[in-house]
């Protein structure tokens, strides 16, 4: 979901246009509350990394002048891929 009180539009248009990125609008009567980040296929840890530290920055450009804190969604998927790759490595070595 885009913060409060942006249009999706305005997050999907951005990342086509600085970043060459392909990010949905929602359809029907969520056009404009969401967007979807598009993939086809195999998508890796690199993909993840760059498409949510553009987000960050087409948000922070979105919300201007309100600060946002870059690098806090990197962090938390970092998180997320650390917690993952351990449990995996759990699972493997039982």
């Amino acid at each position: 979901m885009p913060p409060a009180n942006i249009d999706s539009g305005v997050i999907v248009k951005d990342f086509r246009e600085r970043f060459g990125a392909v990010v949905a609008n929602g359809q029907g009567e969520m056009k404009g509350k969401i967007f979807r980040i598009a993939h086809l296929g195999f998508y890796d840890y690199i993909d993840t990394m760059g498409i949510v530290g553009a987000l960050e920055h087409v948000i922070a450009k979105a919300t201007s002048p309100k600060h946002v804190e870059l690098g806090s969604g990197l962090r938390a998927a970092q998180e997320v891929y650390i917690r993952a790759a351990a449990t995996q490595s759990l699972v493997a070595s039982q």
